[in-house]
């Protein structure tokens, strides 16, 4: 907004004061939207965060507002979405497909390939 530096300090100050900006309640919705709405893993959820300079604590505690139960749920949820636009082909290919999309959505490496053994068992 073009303002002079002693403004735009004044006025970040006033909404810090006023709980319009509030750094633990944007970490906390915003894990919880993203892991909700768009599937995506601690890996990738605890990076997002440091790229907008979130604390570590706030992200710790951000993420750590997600149940294991849910989180185990939501990466079954998903491979088996990708297994089945796979066309539930047991080649190589289409288990690193697989992997590397769980990767890319941010699950640890070792929920990843129990979820694909369970997936590909023989």
């Amino acid at each position: 907004m073009h303002m002079i530096p002693e403004a735009r300090a004044h006025i970040i100050s006033e909404l810090i004061q006023q709980d319009f900006l509030n750094e633990e309640r944007f970490a906390m919705n915003f894990v919880r939207g993203k892991f909700n709405q768009k599937g995506w893993g601690r890996i990738r959820l605890k990076q997002e965060l440091k790229r907008r300079e979130i604390s570590d604590y706030l992200i710790n505690k951000a993420i750590n507002q997600i149940k294991e139960g849910e989180y185990l749920t939501k990466l079954e949820i998903l491979a088996l979405k990708k297994y089945k636009q796979l066309g539930q082909d047991k080649s190589w290919y289409a288990k690193s497909k697989l992997k590397n999309h769980l990767i890319y959505k941010g699950f640890e490496i070792d929920l990843i390939m129990d979820e694909i053994n369970n997936l590909y068992k023989f």
